[in-house]
């Protein structure tokens, strides 16, 4: 707080920063009137003729503790991130990286191939592409001529 003449002059937000801090302690330490800590990890989805792409950033995971399923066409991304104090002895002074679990669902096209999906991590980003069927393709149908059978006259 800075006094400026007789006037006390707090910077604007500042009590609702240390509030939103406090919160955000509070539900990662258990405290009383918690919820279960979540987060949500941004989500970019691409589209082109022949594959949906989805990129998820999930830094300070491990790519094997992502799970990832596909049915009928809603791709679901689940994970979890720990905190994780430098010492036993530490206290927190800020936090604002969030922690816990996530889930994240996505309606994917119709027409992508699930079978062919595939997941790759890179830099804390989860690709997933999903190939897409080939379009139908029209066809021209030859017409050919039917062998004329023979018919016996009716007698």
């Amino acid at each position: 707080m800075t006094q400026i003449g007789s006037i006390r002059f707090a910077p604007p937000f500042r009590e609702m920063d240390l509030l939103r801090d406090m919160t955000r302690l509070a539900s990662r330490l258990g405290g009383e009137g918690a919820s279960a800590p979540t987060w949500t990890p941004p989500v970019d989805l691409f589209e082109s003729g022949d594959a949906v792409v989805v990129d998820v950033e999930v830094p300070g995971i491990a790519p094997e503790a992502i799970d990832i399923q596909l049915d009928e066409n809603i791709l679901t991304v689940r994970g979890e991130r720990g905190f994780d104090s430098p010492t036993e002895d530490a206290t927190a002074r800020r936090v604002e990286r969030a922690y816990g679990s996530f889930t994240r669902t996505i309606k994917l096209p119709a027409g992508v191939l699930a079978d062919d999906i595939t997941a790759t991590f890179s830099h804390g980003v989860v690709r997933i592409t999903a190939p897409k069927a080939p379009e139908p393709q029209p066809r021209r149908i030859a017409v050919t001529t039917a062998p004329v059978e023979a018919t016996t006259p009716a007698q």
